[in-house]
């Protein structure tokens, strides 16, 4: 019971405190875009600045584009299949790490997407574009497969990392 009790901590910790998480999405995102070429980005808070046809936006990451809120129910999900005793504590919490690596991973390609979509279509039609449009079929591919990946692990009794595909 001790660690289904973590794990729910975990599942409000990442919801109440996912300004953390996005302040380090954003410092990561920034990080990442200076790798790709992109002319000197910089974090500022849950912000990544990133300069556009001599201009300097900022993206903020946002409470609801943060991949803390996409991995607490997640953490909610291993914490009631432990207490069920429907899975193991190791499975659980191997299983619920590579799950919020994924939806970190694919939240950080989601906010790398938005930017060069905006440096390619100008900041409207990229922002539309990648945003609202192909950034949310990422985000819900994401959680989908997270979903996917965390029940089947589950339903085998073993971690992601031990799982044959």
């Amino acid at each position: 019971m001790g660690i289904a009790a973590v794990m729910v901590v975990g599942a409000l910790a990442l919801f109440f405190g996912q300004h953390a998480v996005r302040t380090v999405e954003a410092g990561l995102a920034a990080m990442l875009l200076g790798v790709t070429q992109v002319d000197a980005p910089r974090a500022l808070g849950t912000n990544v600045l990133v300069p556009l046809r001599g201009a300097r936006i900022a993206l903020d990451i946002t409470a609801s584009c943060s991949a803390a809120l996409m991995a607490s129910p997640f953490f909610l999900l291993a914490g009631g299949l432990l207490l069920s005793r429907r899975t193991s504590v190791g499975s659980a919490v191997k299983t619920l790490g590579v799950m919020a690596l994924w939806l970190f991973a694919m939240n950080q390609l989601r906010i790398l997407l938005v930017v060069l979509s905006m440096r390619i279509w100008g900041f409207e039609r990229g922002y539309e574009l990648s945003h609202i449009a192909f950034g949310s079929v990422i985000s819900t591919l994401a959680v989908l497969g997270g979903v996917l990946l965390f029940v089947r692990a589950i339903a085998h009794g073993q971690p992601v990392s031990e799982l044959r595909v």
